[in-house]
């Protein structure tokens, strides 16, 4: 058999071993809305909600943030990698540690709610252990893949993490 031919009876249709194409799912997705400015994004956020905040320090949505501070919501379940150490007074940024010392927050689901340092105390870990609101540490794996389930639409899962 020819080189040739070879090549052809290769390229002729056959099934293929891959999936059918399908249409992107952000097609299916509607757009989110848009927003002329922070205020506007969380004006309607009820008190009682649940609000994921994402990112570390550099990561974080400062200005939804100050503005949820400013919206004046109560009663809510934070949910973050990290609870800052208070900034109203340094540099003027609003924090979820300042939304705790405020009284607005219910509970915080996080990693870290205490300083890095123990020189260095975060004016909300008094609140915390006083009783003022409730702390729930989850390790970091964990709390990413609760957030990867919740949107995935799985109710529960189990994970090994902290375990023993």
């Amino acid at each position: 058999m020819s080189r040739r031919a070879s090549s052809r009876r290769w390229s002729a249709a056959r099934p293929s071993s891959r999936p059918p194409r399908r249409r992107s799912a952000s097609a299916a997705v509607p757009r989110p809305e848009r927003y002329d400015s922070a205020a506007a994004a969380v004006a309607d956020i009820p008190d009682g909600s649940s609000i994921l905040v994402a990112g570390f320090h550099a990561g974080v949505p400062w200005n939804l943030v100050q503005a949820l501070y400013e919206q004046g919501a109560t009663d809510l379940v934070m949910i973050s990698t990290t609870v800052n150490r208070p900034l109203l007074d340094e540099d003027g940024r609003v924090t979820i540690a300042d939304l705790v010392l405020a009284g607005r927050v219910r509970k915080v689901i996080a990693s870290f709610t205490a300083a890095p340092h123990p020189s260095q105390p975060n004016a909300a870990e008094d609140v915390f252990r006083a009783g003022g609101a409730e702390a729930e540490l989850v390790p970091q794996g964990t709390v990413a893949e609760r957030i990867r389930a919740g949107g995935a639409g799985i109710p529960a899962f189990y994970t090994p993490a902290g375990v023993g």
